[in-house]
């Protein structure tokens, strides 16, 4: 199911110690809970991978805006020119 994953990371969360002391417990009720409330454990996880995409969305836009604010010096050389095509420097391109 797709709450094993999570289910795993519950499990992390509330220790080993927890698990030692009450074995079992927390498989019944997280059985419980996936027959009571399964749509919202599912619909709850796809929020949570939701929300990493999200992150690393906003990650990989920060690092384009540092390679637009400080682009690469002039002394990397220009791919040669194919089927004239002429390659142009990315901080002169138009914005908007």
């Amino acid at each position: 199911m797709i709450t094993e994953t999570f289910h795993a990371k519950i499990l992390n969360l509330l220790g080993p110690e927890f698990n030692r002391t009450v074995p079992g417990f927390t498989t019944l009720v997280w059985q419980k809970l996936e027959e009571e409330n399964g749509d919202f454990l599912r619909a709850y996880y796809i929020r949570l991978k939701l929300k990493k995409q999200i992150v690393l969305f906003n990650n990989l836009l920060e690092h384009q805006y540092h390679l637009m604010k400080y682009p690469v010096s002039s002394k990397v050389p220009l791919a040669p020119i194919q089927n004239r095509i002429h390659p142009m420097p990315v901080n002169n391109l138009p914005m908007g």
